[in-house]
């Protein structure tokens, strides 16, 4: 896993943070991905890459960090299809699963997943039986001052509503 580097490789080179380079500027200023996830699940690292490389393309897996669970009863992988970002025109609830409206996602992927600096609130997520991480965290009841997320989340929602060919022209 890399992060974009501005250094003498300019910007969009991947810097490669790992125990063969560690030395690199980016490895000392970017913790490892894996270790901040490890660390909220209370699980190893190498769980961590085991679970990550069990998705498989296009697969995502956005209650494991509420839940825990990597795999599913059965042993496979508990990541689903991700759903189409935009072309959502007449769609009112986000998830295959129904879990909320695309507003509501978008504030789920922003405050939780992306770690934005911004308001949310979903009750379900302080179930300890059902979301144990979620609820270990407060994830369900989320205040920064100042919001920096909720205030565009409306665009966000009316972009995604959008044609995909109109919005990448307006830009």
């Amino acid at each position: 896993m890399g992060r974009p580097s501005g250094g003498r490789g300019g910007p969009g080179r991947i810097a490669t943070c790992n125990e063969a380079a560690p030395a690199h500027a980016n490895c000392q200023r970017f913790p490892r991905p894996t270790a901040s996830v490890a660390t909220l699940l209370e699980v190893s690292e190498d769980t961590v890459r085991t679970v990550l490389r069990a998705w498989g393309p296009g697969k995502f897996d956005a209650a494991l960090l509420l839940d825990g669970k990597g795999f599913r009863p059965d042993g496979r992988t508990a990541a689903t299809l991700i759903p189409p970002a935009f072309g959502l025109a007449g769609v009112n609830l986000h998830t295959w699963t129904g879990w909320g409206s695309v507003t509501h996602w978008n504030g789920f992927v922003a405050n939780i997943e992306m770690h934005g600096k911004g308001t949310f609130y979903d009750p379900r997520l302080n179930d300890a039986a059902r979301f144990p991480v979620a609820a270990r965290a407060g994830f369900g009841n989320i205040r920064n001052t100042p919001d920096l997320v909720t205030p565009k989340l409306a665009g966000l929602s009316e972009a995604q509503k959008s044609d995909v060919v109109e919005y990448l022209k307006s830009l």
